[in-house]
């Protein structure tokens, strides 16, 4: 017979973004005096709270589930979040997924369905816009283990390119799963968010319209138990 298990992983996952460091996220060189880190505090662990961001406050939600068979020869992760954010700007609302699948035979193991994160955006009760990001495949990184993803976020007809981030500043050897992720515009970095440890902050850019899409992108991203860290 084949046993079925599925696991919550409520406290991995807790722990995961909790991290091992306090250290800051190596931003691009060009963020540096042109963009305001704003820290988003209240959404460091646990399934769903309140928090606070750049003068405004909100809600969220997370969760991760791990779903095994055959001995652990399949296994699925998927989850996914919310959250409510209310600002004098109105009210920007995202509802997150993600899936990701690997299949092991002996001592060899291959991913079936890359990690993919997928988020529909709202502002004022409207549809406004969307995220998506994924592995990336076929790369010298991903040959090594590096788990780099690549992506969009697109808010009211702003779209910015989003690549993840895997050194501390001050150098080190990367890391295999994502420390955070850059924004960028035209190839050009213009925000990023830093999700290492149990604050998360965002490098905004001034302007308006990109700044709020910097804001979307990071909210959605912060609510991620990403299972590359479980």
């Amino acid at each position: 017979m084949t046993v079925v298990t599925k696991l919550r992983l409520c406290i991995g996952a807790a722990l995961a973004l909790a991290g091992c460091s306090e250290g800051r996220l190596a931003v691009p060189s060009e963020l540096h005096g042109t963009t305001e880190a704003l820290p988003i505090s209240g959404m460091g662990i646990g399934e769903r709270g309140s928090f606070r961001f750049a003068g405004g406050e909100g809600r969220f939600t997370r969760g991760a589930e791990r779903l095994a068979l055959f001995d652990e020869a399949l296994v699925r992760h998927s989850g996914g979040g919310s959250f409510r954010y209310v600002s004098g700007g109105g009210v920007l609302e995202g509802a997150c997924h993600y899936a990701e699948k690997s299949i092991t035979v002996g001592i060899i193991s291959a991913t079936t369905r890359p990690f993919a994160y997928e988020c529909r955006l709202g502002r004022n009760g409207a549809q406004a816009g969307e995220l998506r990001i994924e592995e990336e495949r076929g790369t010298t990184g991903a040959a090594l283990g590096k788990q780099a993803r690549h992506g969009y976020v697109v808010l009211d007809g702003v779209r910015l390119d989003i690549r993840s981030i895997h050194r501390m500043e001050g150098g080190g050897l990367a890391t295999a799963a994502p420390l955070g992720y850059r924004f960028e515009e035209g190839g050009r970095a213009v925000g990023a968010v830093d999700l290492n440890g149990t604050t998360k902050t965002v490098h905004a850019p001034p302007t308006a319209r990109t700044r709020e899409a910097v804001f979307a992108g990071s909210l959605a991203l912060s609510v991620l138990w990403d299972p590359a860290t479980l």
